[in-house]
């Protein structure tokens, strides 16, 4: 199997970002998760990511934001390129974990550096 194929069946995404990305106006709203929510329905896939920080266990709140998603039917490639494009605070933090049906262990992607 090829890695990433171009429409995989079943696409499992974690997205962590820094805390920097949450808006200061809105500290629920992450700007360029709303703009990736946007482009993702307007691929037809209705539902965007879920933040999951919150979930951690341990006694302390995470640093970092994790978000989750899984997709059925999924073009990678085009989503990579809007991913790249997205006005990330501090994009050398952005990391993405990608695992497709067939794949043992997820892939990890860190370069979102223009």
């Amino acid at each position: 199997m090829s890695f990433p194929s171009e429409l995989s069946q079943h696409t499992e995404l974690l997205l962590l970002t820094s805390a920097a990305e949450k808006s200061p106006e809105s500290p629920r709203v992450v700007r360029c998760l709303d703009q990736l929510t946007r482009w993702l329905a307007d691929q037809n896939h209705s539902e965007g990511f879920w933040e999951v920080s919150g979930y951690a266990g341990g006694n302390k709140p995470m640093a970092s934001l994790v978000f989750a998603a899984t997709f059925f039917d999924f073009r990678f490639s085009p989503f990579m390129d809007r991913l790249r494009r997205l006005p990330w605070q501090e994009p050398e933090r952005v990391q993405l974990l990608v695992r497709e049906e067939g794949m043992d262990r997820f892939a990890i992607f860190t370069k979102f550096i223009e």
